[in-house]
């Protein structure tokens, strides 16, 4: 009897010492696999960090050669232009080399005026194109006022006149026109005391009179 209880003590411990083996053999298998997954993120991070890495050295040589082109735009973006000014500049020469041997003004007259279009011609194709100002309303983003006239005939602040000649670039202002602005005092009427005053030197009617008079 005492026998028998034995080997069932003997048993029981064994099967205990299979269960806690069997334990120990599925934590190994689970740590390995888990060693096994940080190994392979910890290889998927470095090639991130190198794909990372090498796209931050393209950035900056693109960086450095975008900042190279536009350097050399900037510093030759003229070059065409001023090639085809060379050739206005050689036919200047010929006539200004002509001129001592021109025997009549209107040939000296005929050279410039073939210069003149030529150069003109140069500007159009260039984007350059002359302002038109001449009776149109002042306006400061095209034109600058250098004098003011009194003038009853037109509205007020109407340019008058073109002291200089104004340019556009491409539809924007490359220089502004200089010019000669209206005034019209019947466009600024006076109320109050300072109507008051000018009727008290000028009896009614005279500002009427004044506009037939300018009329003829």
């Amino acid at each position: 009897m005492a026998a028998e209880e034995d080997f069932n003590e003997t048993r029981a411990t064994g099967g205990e010492m299979g269960t806690a083996s069997t334990a120990v053999a599925e934590g190994q298998a689970e740590a390995d696999a888990h060693q096994a997954e940080l190994a392979l993120r910890e290889q998927a991070y470095a090639e991130l960090e190198s794909q990372f890495k090498r796209l931050a050295a393209d950035f900056e040589n693109f960086r450095r050669r975008a900042a190279l082109e536009r350097s050399d735009l900037l510093k030759f973006a003229g070059s065409q232009v001023l090639e085809n000014v060379l050739p206005v500049v050689d036919n200047l020469e010929r006539a200004l080399g002509a001129m001592s041997k021109a025997t009549e003004v209107s040939q000296v007259r005929a050279g410039i005026e073939m210069i003149y279009r030529q150069l003109q011609d140069l500007l159009t194709k260039s984007g350059v194109e002359v302002m038109e100002v001449q009776g149109k309303p002042f306006d400061p983003n095209f034109h600058e006022a250098i004098a003011q006239m009194e003038n009853l005939d037109l509205p007020d602040e109407t340019v008058l006149a073109e002291a200089q000649k104004g340019y556009l670039y491409n539809g924007k202002v490359l220089r502004h026109a200089m010019v000669q602005v209206s005034c019209n005092p019947l466009a600024h009427p006076v109320t109050g005391t300072a109507a008051n005053e000018i009727n008290s030197q000028n009896p009614a009617g005279d500002t009427a009179a004044i506009k037939e008079d300018h009329h003829g």
